[in-house]
């Protein structure tokens, strides 16, 4: 089993910076913390959503024998992405929303990948 350095939380912390510049998610207070991940994962995400506080956790103990910056980069995209989709699963799990909501919460997604995927690829 392998431990998170100092220098991994901070390049965790880093790509999970650059996703919440790209993505857009800049009304967002985020919490960062080098700790235990919930479910013991490799990193994790909490969020009151409706107050727009977060919390990311790189988890010091890895199951992996080693930890590459691929691997803190790709959990880092991951876990800002949990945060991206964080209004629609809020929607889904409303019993109370509606589809003109839900419709809105998915064009949002639908411009903000355009705008971080489309546009800077087009050639």
């Amino acid at each position: 089993m392998a431990k998170t350095t100092q220098k991994h939380f901070e390049t965790f912390k880093a790509e999970c910076e650059k996703w919440v510049e790209r993505y857009g998610l800049k009304d967002w207070r985020i919490h960062y913390f080098h700790k235990e991940a919930l479910d013991g994962c490799m990193a994790s995400y909490s969020a009151k959503i409706l107050d727009r506080v977060a919390s990311m956790f790189l988890n010091p103990d890895w199951k992996k024998t080693t930890i590459t910056d691929y691997d803190l980069k790709q959990s880092a995209f991951h876990e800002v992405s949990h945060l991206f989709f964080s209004r629609i699963w809020m929607l889904a799990m409303d019993r109370f929303a509606c589809e003109r909501d839900i419709d809105e919460e998915i064009h949002v997604f639908i411009r903000t990948l355009e705008n971080v995927l489309w546009h800077e690829n087009k050639s």
